[in-house]
Formats: C-alpha cells, structure tokens, sequence
C-alpha cells in the first residue's frame, strides 16, 4: 500500500503532515527530495535556527534563481522555510524509526535538462510570471491556493498549455521516475508513505494505481 500526500512548499505543513504520517503508520517513508537538495534544506533549517542568512543559489539558472526566491519569501510569510514539510517528513520517520528514503531525479540532471527544453515563448512567458510573483501580495498567493485546491486539474492543465516543455520535465519525467521508485519500495516495505508537491499527486496515482493499492491525500488548503 502507497499513501501519496501531496504539499504546497510554502506553507507551513509540519504539523498537519507529522499527523498524517503517524495516523498512517507507514513502514518506509519517501520524499520528493535529491541528496543535493534534502542536503541543502537541512543546512537551510540549520541557518535558520542560527539567525543565519541562507547559503548562496549562485550558481543555478538564473530563472531557478528567481523562482527559489518567490518560494523563500512566500515560505517566510507563511511562517516557515520552503521545504519545510520534507523536513517534518523526516523528523517523524526518525521519531517513528522508520527507513527514509529519496525519490526525486537529481537536480544536477533536472536543472540543465529543463533549462535546454524550454521554448523561447516558454522563457520570456517564465521571466514574466517570475517579475509577476516577486511582488505578488501574499494574500493574493493564499487566495490562488485555495482556488487551485478546489480545481487542481484545471490549474495542472493551463499549465500544460502554457509551458508544455516544463510540464513534461518538471512533472511528466520525475513523475515517471518517482513512481518507479516508490514501486520498487513498495515490494519492500508493507506500507510506503510518500511526500510530494501537489502538482505530482495526480499523475503519480495513475502510474501506481496498476500495480499496487494506492490512497491519495491533499494537504493544500484549509483542514
């Protein structure tokens, strides 16, 4: 059995994921996460504790760059760090004394692979949308959440329409590989809880919803 709980990453998840995760009682928990990344959120959360600034993304793309800074703002007043909720993910499979494990492609791969996919329309329409949320009023973002959590394959499918190059190497080609993954963990492990973005959850369900049980829970928007 897979539970596949999907997350918004600028909100602040922790305790409404540690519940879950508990309620569920996983055997094996995984994470939308690389060995760069889960490495990079941990020193985050570790700056963080120590009234640090936060490491340098110099040397992502520049659109990356962007991106990842709409994300820190938006986290920051929403109350947390972004990522937040893959750290609670592994906080409670410490606590529960359960195997965490790593199932996103790596970022080293992702980010070159993205950034040779995109079309010029796709690049000036990504450095508008990325001027656009660099100022965006919080309030504004909360509101698109809650939208979005009511109808998540409209908003998955405008996507598609408008940044089809980015839809399939952000979403389409790690969805392949996560679901492959969490598969394999499957035959492992009785039950496997696996933590994503929300964006992922639909298109993870159908890939293992043909070989094992599979319940999906959504933890954007309001309890």
């Amino acid at each position: 059995m897979i539970l596949v709980i999907g997350v918004a990453h600028v909100l602040d998840l922790r305790e409404r994921l540690t519940r879950e995760l508990k309620d569920f009682a996983p055997s094996a928990v995984a994470i939308e996460l690389d060995p760069d990344r889960f490495q990079a959120l941990l020193e985050r959360e570790r700056d963080k504790d120590l009234h640090r600034p936060p490491a340098s993304r110099s040397g992502a793309p520049m659109m990356m760059q962007v991106w990842a800074r709409v994300q820190d703002r938006l986290a920051s007043e929403m109350g947390d760090i972004p990522g937040s909720e893959m750290l609670a993910a592994y906080s409670a499979a410490q606590d529960m004394h359960v195997p965490l494990f790593l199932v996103d492609d790596p970022i080293r791969q992702v980010a070159p692979r993205l950034m040779n996919s995109l079309s010029v329309k796709e690049r000036v329409l990504m450095l508008i949308s990325s001027v656009f949320a660099l100022i965006t009023p919080t309030r504004v973002v909360e509101k698109g959440l809650k939208e979005y959590s009511q109808d998540r394959e409209s908003y998955v499918q405008a996507m598609r329409q408008q940044f089809p190059n980015l839809a399939r190497v952000l979403i389409d080609e790690r969805n392949l590989h996560m679901a492959q993954r969490l598969q394999a963990l499957s035959g492992k492990y009785e039950k496997v809880v696996a933590v994503v973005g929300d964006a992922h959850v639909s298109g993870l369900e159908g890939l293992l919803r043909t070989q094992t049980e599979v319940t999906v829970r959504h933890l954007v928007g309001s309890e």
